[in-house]
């Protein structure tokens, strides 16, 4: 065997044994940590990350960035995320792209933070697809981009996660807030509220109702409020599926029990008209009263106030005194039996 062959030998079992220690070790500090022993673990993670071990280095970074048995030290933490995110760790990636979104010591920086999260995205961290679907969303350090923003989440949405599945069924539509936001000066205010919420925005997305309904439906069917919310105005307005009030205040009704005003607002009206509910005077002025409760800003809260004392105009003082005993009864009692 001539002398450049042993030497390559030689170099290769070294590499190895040099790649086996450093395995070691990061098994070792993971054994350690899983056994309570902090102090035991921290050394061997940094013996590891030392050694240019990417998960060392981010299991070191995450435990300056939580404070675990050491200071927090965040400067610390983002030195150790980026070692072992420029080597293609994909939860140090999106550590790191989390880390310049709050700022967290750091100046805070959108533009890097959505570039660490594009590349930990990439690689399937759902976490990452989440919060870069937000940022094309809402335009933070990216341009303002719905079809990007739609491609994140629906990638995240065929993962089952519930809320990429209510993005997806809202994205194009104005945020909820907004419907209650034209002013009610002067026309008939339920009027107005309605042509607000039949209004939608293809917001560069594709208008495919059914598919809208379909997405909705998955989210709301894990309890997100906003999602039923919207499924419920799905089904009220006939859009992607039958028009079916009974469905509609199914929907509406699981909504507004979470303490969403939309949801209380339209379940209201519902019950005001008998539609998919028996006609009910109590039950319409207490969810449109707790829709007034509900809202943030005062030009929403006129709308649902003009719109309860349409009501309210319809009863005797009695029954308003009755009506308002009715709304803490089924308040306190969470809505059952009501």
């Amino acid at each position: 065997m001539n002398k450049l062959l042993k030497h390559v030998l030689v170099c290769v079992c070294l590499f190895a044994l040099v790649g086996q220690a450093i395995a070691d070790s990061l098994s070792d500090a993971q054994n350690a940590f899983k056994a309570g022993d902090k102090a035991k673990a921290f050394k061997l993670y940094r013996l590891s990350a030392e050694q240019g071990n990417a998960e060392a280095q981010y299991h070191l970074g995450k435990i300056y960035d939580d404070g675990r048995d050491v200071p927090r030290d965040f400067k610390e933490a983002e030195k150790w995320y980026r070692l072992s995110a420029a080597q293609g760790n994909a939860t140090a990636q999106y550590s790191l792209g989390f880390t310049y979104f709050f700022g967290n010591d750091l100046s805070q920086d959108y533009i890097e933070a959505a570039k660490w999260f594009r590349l930990s995205a990439e690689q399937g961290n759902a976490d990452a697809q989440a919060k870069l679907g937000l940022m094309y969303y809402q335009g933070q350090g990216v341009a303002q981009d719905y079809k990007e923003a739609s491609k994140w989440y629906r990638l995240l949405a065929e993962q089952g996660n519930a809320l990429a599945k209510y993005y997806l069924g809202k994205i194009r539509d104005e945020e909820i807030a907004k419907v209650f936001a034209p002013p009610a000066e002067e026309g008939n205010a339920s009027a107005k509220l309605n042509l607000v919420i039949t209004y939608d925005v293809a917001q560069g997305v594709p208008l495919d109702y059914k598919e809208e309904a379909r997405l909705l439906r998955m989210a709301a069917e894990q309890g997100n409020a906003d999602a039923q919310a919207k499924l419920g105005q799905v089904y009220y307005q006939g859009q992607g599926v039958p028009q079916d009030y009974k469905e509609a205040a199914k929907w509406f009704r699981l909504s507004a029990e979470q303490g969403n005003a939309y949801a209380q607002y339209y379940l209201g009206i519902m019950y005001d008209a008998g539609q998919g509910v028996p006609q009910n005077n109590n039950f319409a002025y207490m969810w449109i009263n707790l829709a007034a409760d509900n809202i943030a800003d005062s030009n929403s809260q006129r709308i649902v106030i003009a719109q309860r004392n349409l009501i309210a105009d319809k009863l005797t003082a009695a029954q308003i005194y009755e009506a308002h005993q009715f709304v803490r009864n089924c308040t306190a009692k969470k809505f059952k039996e009501c």
